[in-house]
């Protein structure tokens, strides 16, 4: 499984998610634990076997959604801290197939 954006990695022995991908360096989330984002080199992580989240656009912005329906900005890098209502959240889950 290649190490790309929306990828699950472990990085000493917690896993994250690839949030952009520079070549030798990849920028690093753990979105349980808050908006940290950790650049290393692609070498020091190592790929793990979970479904990638998923790749969507809303109004002209990337996005990932996990399987845990957590979404992260790929702008920014930070966890989006909408409630469950919000209807932003809710059209960028429908764009990613999670509604509907």
């Amino acid at each position: 499984m290649p190490n790309r954006t929306g990828s699950y990695v472990e990085y000493k022995g917690v896993a994250y998610i690839i949030t952009e991908d520079n070549g030798a360096m990849v920028k690093i989330l753990n979105p349980l634990v808050g908006n940290n984002k950790l650049n290393v080199k692609r070498t020091s992580v190592k790929a793990m076997r979970i479904e990638p989240a998923v790749i969507t656009e809303y109004k002209s912005a990337r996005y990932l959604v996990t399987l845990k329906e957590c979404i992260i900005s790929l702008a920014t890098g930070k966890v989006m801290q909408w409630g469950p209502t919000n209807g932003v959240r809710i059209a960028i889950l429908n764009n990613a197939g999670f509604i509907g």
